[in-house]
C-alpha cells in the first residue's frame, strides 16, 4: 500500500505540517491513529479530501484562528508552470495509452473499464500519474472560474 508523510499532505492540502498533526490527532482524518505524530501514514483517497476539505472550508493554522502559511508558492506564474508541467505529463501519458481505452462515451465506463486501463507497476511513475490527473483538475478549474468572469468574450 502506498504511504504518505505528514509533510506530503500538508503540501497537497496548502498547510502546514502541525496543522495536518493537530487535524490528526484531533481525529479530523480518517484513518490516522490518534497520536498523529507517525513518519508516514497509508495514502487514502478518502485522507485527501477530508484535508483538502478542512483547508478549503477554514482549516486554521493556529489556535487563534489565524492562517499560518499564505500559500506554498507565493508566484502565482511558478505554480501555474508546475501545474501545467505534471499535467503535461499526464496527458503524454494518456495519449500513449489511448489505443487501449475502450471507444465509447465515459458515462458507459464500468469499474472493469478503469481497471483494464495499464499502469506502471512503479509507485512513483504512479505517484506522479496522480500529481498530473490532480493538477490537471485544478486547472480546469482556473480555465472555467475565466471562462465565467467572461475575461474571453468579445468586447
Amino acid at each position: 500500500m502506498d504511504t504518505i508523510t505528514p509533510s506530503e499532505l500538508a503540501k497537497r492540502a496548502g498547510v502546514s505540517v502541525r496543522t495536518i498533526q493537530r487535524w490528526a490527532a484531533t481525529g479530523k482524518l480518517p484513518g490516522i491513529p490518534k497520536n498523529g505524530y507517525h513518519r508516514s501514514w497509508p495514502a487514502l483517497p478518502e485522507l485527501f479530501r477530508a484535508a483538502k476539505r478542512l483547508a478549503r472550508d477554514g482549516g486554521k493554522g493556529n489556535q487563534k484562528g489565524d492562517k499560518t502559511r499564505i500559500s506554498y508558492e507565493r508566484n502565482a506564474w511558478k505554480t501555474l508552470t508546475k501545474a501545467g508541467e505534471k499535467a503535461a505529463n499526464f496527458l503524454r501519458w494518456l495519449d500513449t495509452i489511448s489505443p487501449l481505452i475502450p471507444k465509447k462515451p465515459l458515462k458507459d465506463f464500468s469499474p472493469e473499464d478503469w481497471q483494464a486501463i495499464p499502469v506502471s507497476p512503479s509507485r512513483a511513475h504512479r505517484r506522479k500519474l496522480i500529481e498530473g490527473a490532480e493538477e490537471l483538475g485544478a486547472l480546469a478549474k482556473i480555465g472555467r472560474l475565466m471562462l465565467e468572469a467572461g475575461i474571453f468574450d468579445a468586447g
